[in-house]
C-alpha cells in the first residue's frame, strides 16, 4: 500500500554500451524501489539496449524508446502515457541525455507535487547544459563527487542558473562481488595489485617508479606487481618499466575476473589521481578484504569520508612515499593483518546497494515534503 510518497518513479536511463556505472545504479535503484514496495519504478531507456534487457530480464516495467529525441511522435506518443499516470510522478535522470529527455517528459506531466531530479555520478555536464531549462527545472541534482558539485557549481554561478542549496551527494557504488583476497607464505612470491592501470592518471607511472625503489632492497621477499585493466598506455607502461630495470616484476594482464584475480594477491593499490576513477579501482581490495594503498587524491578522500581508516594513505606522485609503504607491508605481517581488518570492516562502504538505499530515501523523504522545497 502506498503512502504519501510517490505513485511512481521513472528513471530515465540511456546508455547504450555495457557496463555504465550510471546503468547499474539506476537498476540497482529500481530494485531497491521495488523492494520497498512503496513507489512503483519504471524504466525509460533505448530499445534493445543492454540495460532494457536487463530490466526485461528482471521483470521491471519498462518505456523502451527507438530514439532519445523527444520530438519524435512515438516518443512524444510513449512520454505521454507515462506522465499522465495517476498520482504523483519522481522524474530521476542519469547523464545528461537523459536528464534532457526526461525535462521534456516533466514538462508533459499535469499533476500537482510531481518533481524532476538529476544525477551525475561520474561525469559533471557540459557548460551548455550548466545553462539549460533542463537544469533550472531540476528541483535537486545527486552528484557523484565533490569534483562534480564543484564544476557544476562554478558553472552554475558564472551563467546565474541553479541553486547550490539543491545538490545533494549520492557516491557511486560498486556491484555486488564475493572476492576474498589472498594471504601471504613465505614461501610464495608476494603480489601486489591495482585495476584500470592504462587509463589517464591511473598511478601507473609512479608504481613503476615506486617498483624500482623496492627493487633495489635485499630484505624483502620476491615479488612483482599486476596492473590489471585496458587502456592506451600500455606501450609507455612497459617502456618505462624496461628503463627502470623491474620489467621483471611486472604483469599487465589487460581485463580479469577479479574472482579469479584476487586469491592470488596481498596488497591491493589504489595509486591514481583520476576525478572520474570508477568506484571498483578502489573498492574492489576492499570488497576482498586486502589491505589497501590508496593515494591522498581529492576522489579518494571523498569517497572514503566515512571511513578515513580503512586505508593506507600515501600522497599523489611520490614513488618514494609508495616504495616505503610497499616494504613495510611486506615485512610487517601485523601491519598487513590491521589493514587487512579494516578493510573487511568497510567492506561495504561502497557497495551499491548503499547508493542505492541512500537515493530511495531521499524519494521517500521528497515525496512526504521533506529535503526539496
Amino acid at each position: 500500500m502506498k503512502g504519501d510518497t510517490f505513485t511512481t518513479c521513472a528513471i530515465v536511463a540511456l546508455m547504450r554500451g555495457p557496463g555504465s556505472v550510471c546503468a547499474e545504479h539506476a537498476l540497482a535503484i529500481m530494485q531497491c524501489l521495488r523492494d520497498e514496495g512503496r513507489i512503483d519504478p519504471v524504466l525509460v531507456c533505448l530499445d534493445g539496449t543492454e540495460i532494457h534487457e536487463r530490466a526485461r530480464a528482471a521483470g521491471f516495467e519498462a518505456v523502451p524508446l527507438r530514439s532519445a529525441s523527444w520530438w519524435r511522435p512515438a516518443t512524444v506518443w510513449r512520454l505521454r502515457r507515462l506522465a499522465r499516470l495517476p498520482g504523483r510522478l519522481l522524474i530521476q535522470t542519469f547523464g545528461e541525455t537523459a536528464a534532457l529527455l526526461g525535462y521534456r517528459l516533466f514538462g508533459l506531466c499535469r499533476g500537482v507535487g510531481n518533481i524532476l531530479s538529476h544525477a551525475f555520478l561520474m561525469h559533471p555536464p557540459s557548460p551548455s547544459f550548466c545553462r539549460s531549462e533542463a537544469l533550472r527545472a531540476a528541483r535537486c541534482v545527486l552528484y557523484g563527487s565533490a569534483h562534480i558539485r564543484d564544476v557544476m557549481a562554478r558553472e552554475c554561478r558564472e551563467l546565474g542558473n541553479f541553486s547550490g542549496q539543491l545538490m545533494i551527494p549520492l557516491p557511486p557504488g560498486m556491484p555486488p562481488l564475493t572476492l576474498t583476497g589472498g594471504v601471504w607464505q613465505p614461501e610464495r612470491r608476494f603480489v601486489f595489485a591495482m585495476g584500470n592501470s592504462l587509463i589517464k592518471n591511473s598511478g601507473a607511472f609512479m608504481t613503476v617508479r615506486a617498483m624500482a625503489a623496492v627493487w633495489q632492497r635485499e630484505d624483502v621477499p620476491h615479488w612483482e606487481l599486476l596492473m590489471l585493466g585496458n587502456g592506451p598506455r600500455y606501450g609507455e607502461v612497459l617502456l618505462a618499466a624496461e628503463k627502470l630495470g623491474v620489467l621483471s616484476r611486472l604483469g599487465l594482464l589487460s581485463e580479469q575476473e577479479l574472482a579469479a584475480i584476487m586469491p592470488n594477491v596481498h596488497v591491493w593499490l589504489a595509486p591514481g589521481s583520476d576525478t572520474e576513477e570508477e568506484p571498483l579501482t578502489l573498492g574492489a581490495g576492499l570488497a576482498a578484504g586486502l589491505p589497501v594503498v590508496c593515494s591522498r587524491s581529492p576522489l579518494h578522500v571523498d569517497r572514503l569520508r566515512d571511513a578515513p581508516d580503512a586505508v593506507k594513505w600515501i600522497d599523489m606522485e611520490n614513488p618514494q612515499g609508495l616504495a616505503g609503504v610497499m616494504i613495510d607491508l611486506m615485512r610487517n605481517a601485523s601491519l598487513r593483518d590491521d589493514l587487512a581488518e579494516r578493510s573487511r570492516k568497510s567492506g561495504g562502504l561502497l557497495a551499491m546497494a548503499r547508493a542505492a538505499r541512500r537515493a530511495v530515501s531521499l524519494f521517500e523523504e521528497w515525496g512526504s515534503g521533506q529535503g526539496v522545497a
